[in-house]
Order: structure tokens, then sequence, then C-alpha cells
């Protein structure tokens, strides 16, 4: 509701444990109609190929999936007027 009410339409997520509490997290937000992005280096789980499954997955299925370097190139680019 907080989110909404302050007119927030997009989600950047980022972590520890992707496989469990990212993906819950993106997986619901997702579910509640919100553009999530998974922002790829800054999530971290046990062992690699889990976090590339669900990496994989979450594209596949519910967002995006980006790097650092291109989610603050997003935030920082001009808005066209």
């Amino acid at each position: 509701s907080l989110l909404r009410a302050l007119g927030c339409e997009q989600l950047c997520l980022c972590g520890i444990s992707t496989n469990m509490c990212v993906e819950t997290t993106a997986r619901e937000a997702a579910d509640r109609g919100y553009l999530v992005t998974l922002v790829e280096d800054a999530c971290g789980t046990t062992h690699e190929d889990l976090h590339q499954v669900t990496m994989r997955n979450f594209q596949r299925l519910f967002g995006r999936v980006r790097s650092t370097e291109q989610v603050l190139g997003e935030l920082t680019a001009p808005v066209a007027a």
C-alpha cells in the first residue's frame, strides 16, 4: 500500500539468498503488478548454479535481470521531454 501511495511502479531488488528470499520477494512484487528488476551482480547465494537458474527463470517468466552498471545507467539517463 505504501509503495502504491507513493506512486511507485518499478522495483530494483538485490540481496542475499537469491534462490529464496530475493526470488520470493521479486515474484510477489511481480504478481502485484510491479515492474521488477533483479540486479544480478548485487545478489548472491551459496551456490552459483542456484543463482544462475533463479536469474534465468525470473527473466523468462516474471521480470528483468540487469547488472548494477545497467541499472545505474537507466537511472541516470536523460528523460525525454
